[in-house]
């Protein structure tokens, strides 16, 4: 994935300044100019979106008719007239693989100049759903509707995926996630930031999210569900498949896990320092073993498994409404 660096760009009270040795310089002036895009799909197997800075979108429209590219560029400089000379420095293309399946790969290519800021909005739209691959430095990304494997790829910005069938990847190094998966392997990992997920998946699916600095919040039915915090709290809906498992390891934080009442499992809560509250009431309840910071019991017979543990924090567990 291309970085790309700056001098640094700030707001202030709404404009647009870059940093450098001689101080700040405002960009009060901005230009924009829209571009489009349109290529047949017939044999793309693949989607890649590789940008810099800017708003991605992307949609899978069943009733259109090919691949619709379009968007806006951006550039902010200290006069207007620089501003629209250098538009043109804003490169936008796409290309196509010979392969078959092939790989269309749309790309933002922009130079790393003092005194401006190129941006770049864009939307895609998808006649049929493709593997996508979407990479971008500085900004939001989209992505509504597909039903084949998806990996997205933030530096800065957030990330919302809406509808996903099919197995998703998620990196982000500061911003925030949302997801709303209908089935297939997800695979969320944060460096900063928060993560809320409604993820429906299949028996042998495996939702797993790490977070480094950020909350967690997941509601998921089927498959399993492993959750790794370094610091921030969990809040956790689940209703594995039968025989699936609930493991979530918090450094700092604390966990709130409610599973579905019918769930056979082994269970295992444990805080070094804070406290376990579980209310095992609407469980079949057996082995029970309770102290402040432990609890272990089988549930319903067991099968499969749920397994707390948090260095730092409390831990509440009750059944799922």
């Amino acid at each position: 994935m291309k970085r790309l660096m700056k001098f640094g760009v700030f707001s202030v009270i709404g404009l647009a300044m870059v940093g450098g040795c001689d101080g700040f310089v405002p960009l009060l002036f901005d230009a924009e100019e829209p571009f489009s895009i349109s290529e047949p799909a017939d044999d793309i197997g693949t989607f890649k979106v590789d940008w810099q800075n800017g708003r991605v979108k992307v949609e899978v429209d069943p009733d259109a008719t090919e691949i619709a590219i379009t968007g806006e560029k951006v550039v902010r400089a200290s006069s207007q007239a620089a501003a629209e000379a250098a538009l043109d420095d804003i490169e936008i293309g796409l290309s196509i693989s010979d392969s078959s399946p092939s790989v269309a790969t749309l790309e933002m290519n922009s130079p790393d100049e003092f005194g401006f800021v190129f941006e770049a909005d864009v939307t895609v739209v998808l006649p049929v759903s493709m593997i996508l691959d979407v990479e971008n430095i500085n900004g939001t990304i989209e992505v509504d509707g597909n039903e084949a494997a998806t990996s997205v790829d933030s530096e800065n910005g957030t990330v919302s995926v809406r509808g996903q069938d099919g197995d998703l990847t998620v990196l982000v190094n500061n911003g925030a996630v949302e997801a709303t998966t209908l089935g297939g392997d997800v695979n969320i990992s944060i460096e900063n930031g928060r993560v809320k997920l409604d993820a429906t998946l299949a028996d042998g699916e495996e939702a797993e999210v790490t977070t480094e600095n950020g909350d967690v919040d997941i509601e998921s039915t089927g498959g399993s569900v492993d959750v790794d915090v370094e610091n921030g709290d969990v809040e956790l809906l689940a209703t594995p498949e039968n025989g699936g498992d609930v493991r979530v390891d918090v450094s700092r934080g604390h966990v709130d896990l409610r599973v579905a009442e019918e769930f056979a499992a082994s269970l295992f809560l444990q805080t070094d320092f804070g406290a376990v509250s579980p209310d095992l009431d609407k469980f079949d309840v057996d082995d029970l073993e309770q102290s402040l910071v432990e609890v272990r019991a089988t549930l319903n017979g067991g099968g499969g498994s749920v397994e707390v543990r948090t260095d730092v924090g409390n831990i509440d567990f009750d059944s799922r409404s």
